[in-house]
Order: C-alpha cells, then sequence, then structure tokens
C-alpha cells in the first residue's frame, strides 16, 4: 500500500489561547511539531487593540495579560518553537483584524446593518480601506515584521456580512460602483445578495491588502489572507463576504481557505473537492486549513485522517491544521503517520 501524499507545507496554528498564558505548555507543543515533521507554524500576535506583546505608542492596545506582566508572549513563542521547525522553517504571524475594543472607543468605525446597528465585532468596509481601522492593520503588520521578521502574515476574521450599510459604506460602494444608491429588491428594501455588493467588499479589501502586503514586504515577508470555503460549489467563492479569491489574489501572496467542514454541514472529503478546484484556478496559490471545530467540541482524530487523506488527490502542497488548543493525543498521532518521511 502506497503512502498518502505528504504535502510540501505542514502547518500547525497557534491561537491567542495558546500563546498568551501564564504558563505556555511550549515543551509539549514543541515534542509535538517535531514528531509529526511540522515546518511550518502560524502564531497569534492578537487583534489591533489586543495585542500579546507590549506595542511600543499603542501601551492602551495592548492584552491585560501583557499589561499586567510586561511580557512578549510572541517573542516566547517564537523562541519556544522556530528552532524546532523542520528544514528552513516558515513561521506565519497572525492578526485577528476583529477590533471590539477599537469600536467600543470610536463607534464611528463600526458596520452597520440594514436595520441601522451597529456591530461591536465588525469594523465597515470604509474604516478598513480607508480608515483608522484598516491603518492599525497596515501599521501592526509592519511593527510586527520589523520586530520579529517572520516569513509570512496572515489576516484572518477580515470578511463582512450584513454590516456594511451605515452612511461612510453607502458613499464607499457609490465609488466603487458608480451606483446612486443601494441595489434594491422589487420591494424597495437593500437587496443584500446582490452581486454588486460582493464586487464592492473585494475590491476594497483588496485596496486594503494591497497596503498590508507593501509594509509586509517591505520588511521581506508575504501576506497570507483567511477566507472563508464554498461549501454550496467547491468551484466558487464567497464574494459576499468579500472573499473574491481572484480579486484578493490581486494584493495576496496566499489564500487559506477555512476547511472546517464539521461547523458547515459538509464531510471531510468535501475539502478535496474545492482544493482541486482552487489548485487549478490559482495554482500554489493555495493553503488548505482544516479546523478541528465541531458543533459540539472537536473533530474526530478519524475525521481528521479522512480530511487530509483527502487532500491527497488534490496534490494540495501546503495544509495546515488549527488550532494547536484542540489538538489530542490521536489528533497528533494521526500527523505523526500521514506526515511521517
Amino acid at each position: 500500500m502506497s503512502k498518502p501524499f505528504r504535502p510540501a507545507e505542514r502547518s500547525i496554528s497557534f491561537g491567542f489561547e495558546d500563546v498568551v498564558v501564564d504558563n505556555p505548555n511550549w515543551k509539549h507543543y514543541g515534542t509535538q511539531l517535531q514528531r509529526i515533521h511540522a515546518n511550518a507554524a502560524a502564531i497569534s500576535v492578537g487583534r489591533t487593540d489586543w495585542t500579546a506583546f507590549p506595542w511600543d505608542g499603542h501601551m492602551d492596545q495592548t492584552a491585560s495579560q501583557v499589561t499586567r506582566t510586561g511580557r512578549d508572549y510572541v517573542a516566547e513563542a517564537i523562541t519556544a518553537l522556530r528552532p524546532l521547525l523542520e528544514g528552513a522553517g516558515e513561521l506565519t504571524l497572525t492578526i485577528d483584524t476583529l477590533a471590539p475594543r477599537l469600536l467600543a472607543r470610536a463607534p464611528e468605525n463600526a458596520g452597520v446593518n440594514p436595520q441601522g446597528e451597529r456591530s461591536v465585532d465588525f469594523p465597515s468596509v470604509s474604516a478598513l480601506e480607508s480608515g483608522a481601522a484598516g491603518d492599525l492593520i497596515v501599521e501592526l503588520t509592519a511593527t510586527i515584521c520589523s520586530r520579529y521578521a517572520p516569513e509570512r502574515i496572515s489576516l484572518t476574521e477580515l470578511m463582512f456580512d450584513d454590516y456594511t450599510f451605515g452612511g461612510d459604506d453607502l458613499r464607499s460602494f457609490q465609488d466603487h460602483a458608480g451606483a446612486t444608491d443601494w441595489p434594491r429588491t422589487e420591494a424597495g428594501g437593500i437587496d443584500t445578495k446582490a452581486t454588486s455588493l460582493g464586487v464592492w467588499r473585494s475590491n476594497a479589501l483588496s485596496t486594503l491588502l494591497a497596503r498590508v502586503r507593501a509594509a509586509a514586504a517591505a520588511h521581506g515577508a508575504k501576506l497570507d489572507m483567511d477566507v472563508r470555503a464554498p461549501w454550496s460549489d467547491p468551484n466558487s467563492d464567497r464574494a459576499l463576504s468579500g472573499h473574491a479569491y481572484e480579486t484578493l489574489l490581486i494584493n495576496a501572496d496566499r489564500l487559506v481557505v477555512w476547511n472546517y467542514f464539521a461547523i458547515s454541514g459538509s464531510t471531510p472529503q468535501y475539502g478535496a473537492r474545492m482544493a482541486a478546484s482552487l489548485e487549478s484556478r490559482f495554482p500554489g496559490k493555495i493553503v488548505m486549513s482544516t479546523g478541528l471545530w465541531a458543533e459540539t467540541g472537536t473533530i474526530t482524530a478519524e475525521q481528521l485522517r479522512l480530511s487530509l487523506e483527502a487532500l491527497e488527490g488534490a496534490t494540495t502542497e501546503a495544509v495546515s491544521v488549527t488550532p494547536a488548543s484542540m489538538m489530542t493525543d490521536s489528533h497528533w498521532n494521526v500527523l505523526a503517520d500521514l506526515w511521517a518521511p
């Protein structure tokens, strides 16, 4: 029996919950990274309004644990994990783009839904494209690239639902679409499913990505962008979320596709269909990220195995498993088996 396909990039993602703890379990994680032959790792640096390290000039935006201890949790994680990655090893630093503390302080940056309600987590399109929320992402990118010299930066939670209908966003939509108003239904309400909204949102995000990519590239780092997966059609994308893949790849180096099948009503094998389509459309630009989340608890080790084995046929070169905090011995054993030389 032949050995399953072994991806060239084998990564584990460490969330904020792994990084910012009083007694992080880096010895355990380091042992596991070596055992599974991981050659890449992604480490969370937090949000722009809640960083995992002391951010000079923004100490009011650091996590309370950092303020209390003065510790640089990101540096500690890098020191513990980077030397244990196989081969040259690739380090990605992940920025969570949600901004609840920023929006509480400056609600004018919040996204607004069609009912006029402000989001408590998601900035508006305009605040990301050309406002305070986007400016902070660019500044944080430059800071962590200069400070830690990662190979890559990744942006996560950068997406839209219905919190894109405030006054500033209407002006942004009008500028992008050459329109005078929101798209409307026959009944006169905002057509929240209109194709033009997805085009606008995706182009606005791509504008932000250009700025982030330039900040990263100035320090020799590349830019990855987390995207929602097309669960209804493997040959599609998620344009309404702002994730028109082709548009984003104008200014991102790669897309990290959320292969979170257990919370999406799908199967472990479906990811292979997505991966095959994505690789044919965007060769070398895709990372398949298998998530351990389930509707209740964690996917089983067997489900993880089925998901990763299914990617063999898609010849996916970059695979990630997330998050480390949910990995059990059984999950680590699967990776040790599949990723062994």
